[in-house]
């Protein structure tokens, strides 16, 4: 979890886990309408991989970061004619690790 330590490595370095949460467009389908469902998530999966956007998929959901742009990720999903939903967010979707040694104090 957050601020782990894990070490020595066989060269006796120590790593800190850092959890960061960060910006992405949360992607849902409208269901309200009962038509294909699975036609519709196809579409989708087609289009966020016809524009190699890196996704999270999580429950029923579909996490898109940012890191194009917002605004760009917002067009992009707005041009596919989806029924669907969508929402700017901030979820953890990658964990990283820093160098750490012992008596470093959090600045």
């Amino acid at each position: 979890g957050q601020g782990d330590i894990f070490g020595p490595s066989e060269k006796g370095d120590y790593y800190k886990i850092l959890i960061e949460p960060e910006l992405v467009i949360k992607v849902t389908l409208d269901k309200s309408q009962n038509d294909d469902v699975i036609e519709k998530a196809a579409k989708l999966g087609y289009n966020l991989g016809n524009r190699h956007l890196e996704v999270l998929i999580e429950d029923s959901a579909v996490f898109v970061p940012v890191t194009i742009g917002e605004e760009k990720v917002r067009k992009i999903l707005e041009a596919m004619k989806l029924p669907i939903k969508f929402e700017s967010i901030q979820k953890v979707i990658s964990m990283s690790s820093t160098g750490y040694h012992a008596g470093e104090e959090e600045e």
